[in-house]
């Protein structure tokens, strides 16, 4: 028996997205790893919206950059509104790509009706597309205690174990998902299979292996902290400064509390590519995490001081006292130079770790080619 399933068609507040009016009884549309076709799932029997998780993920980020507005709250919904209507609003505000107030809606339903496994779906459906792997976890979790066997909500938290490389895990959950001969697991097994190989590479010292494979993993396997690591010293390795720091910036995104990406991130970026004023800000962002951290301090201290003579030589240079500017990279009586100041530190930040080998010495090269100049 087939459920006529109605495609909500609402334009986002974000170019060219929009979502897709279908009617079903058909084939729902096949979905790729990166795609969400968890509302597709819900029983025959009911009649329910239907959202790709690339719809749904990118009216949340259109959010981000809407203007700001009061954000919705608890008591700002009725006492006495309907458990359907608070659902249709839910609904409502997705379309609209307010997420964030989706999910009050989603709360308030619930908490009048927390046996509704839909409802509670749903609301898993809108954490995972904003991020919030966790809670969507845990709604899904709740699904399957009302629902045991929910298809979407097993083919939901297989993608959230597969992203966190919890491959037996995730494995099982597809399995009971009856999806034996999906794409889904084909990827997950493929990406379980590049995880190991990545790994041999990397003690192998292939580098080139090992950063296609943690890639081929990654696809899946998004938040594994160990695969972002690889990747990232791979990268290193091979001489890919710029890659590298970007797998450090998911390694932060993922460990929070890691201090080491951090300083690595700040010296490369001041050191190695001469970018100082990201490497300024991306140590000052280790010091708002942990205001206290002597070698984040440190750091940020002695990139500010080189920083400050660096713009002092820059205006010197605009205003054409070439004899005044060379003064200040070159050593004096009472000065090193700032030549030889960054020369230090790039060793010093080498022997620490926070400069890779690989890494070249951008701003020292930068200086001392303006000192030919």
């Amino acid at each position: 028996m087939y459920a006529w399933l109605y495609v909500l068609n609402a334009t986002l507040p974000c170019p060219s997205l929009e979502f897709t009016p279908t009617l079903y009884p058909q084939p729902l549309p096949p979905t790729g790893p990166h795609h969400f076709a968890a509302l597709s799932a819900i029983p025959p029997e009911q009649r329910i919206m239907i959202l790709r998780f690339s719809t749904l993920a990118l009216g949340a980020l259109c959010l981000s950059s809407a203007p700001l507005a009061a954000a919705l709250s608890a008591s700002d919904i009725p006492s006495d509104t309907p458990v359907s209507q608070l659902i249709s609003s839910a609904n409502t505000h997705l379309a609209q790509g307010n997420a964030q107030d989706a999910l009050t809606y989603f709360d308030a339903a619930i908490q009048k009706d927390p046996s509704n496994y839909l409802t509670i779906f749903k609301r898993g459906a809108t954490y995972l597309s904003l991020g919030r792997n966790t809670q969507a976890s845990r709604d899904f979790d709740q699904v399957l205690v009302l629902k045991p066997g929910f298809e979407g909500a097993l083919t939901q938290r297989a993608k959230i174990k597969g992203r966190n490389a919890d491959w037996a895990a995730a494995k099982q959950d597809y399995l009971a998902a009856g999806k034996k001969d999906s794409q889904e697991l084909a990827d997950l097994e493929e990406a379980e299979g590049a995880a190991k190989l990545a790994q041999e590479a990397e003690a192998k010292g292939d580098w080139e292996t090992c950063v296609t494979q943690a890639g081929t993993a990654i696809f899946v396997a998004g938040t594994a902290l160990d695969i972002r690591q690889r990747r990232a010293r791979c990268r290193l390795e091979k001489g890919e400064i710029v890659e590298g720091i970007s797998d450090l910036n998911h390694v932060l995104q993922i460990n929070t509390g890691s201090i080491e990406p951090y300083l690595q991130i700040a010296a490369m970026t001041f050191y190695s590519l001469a970018e100082t004023d990201k490497g300024i800000t991306s140590v000052s962002r280790c010091l708002h995490n942990d205001p206290e951290n002597k070698a984040c301090s440190k750091l940020r201290k002695s990139q500010k001081a080189i920083d400050r003579t660096l713009k002092k030589f820059n205006q010197l240079v605009e205003k054409r006292q070439f004899a005044s500017a060379v003064k200040l990279l070159i050593p004096t009586a009472d000065e090193p130079g700032l030549l030889q100041e960054v020369k230090d530190d790039t060793a010093q930040y080498r022997e620490a770790g926070y400069i890779h080998p690989q890494a070249t010495s951008g701003l020292y090269a930068q200086l001392t080619e303006r000192v030919c100049d």
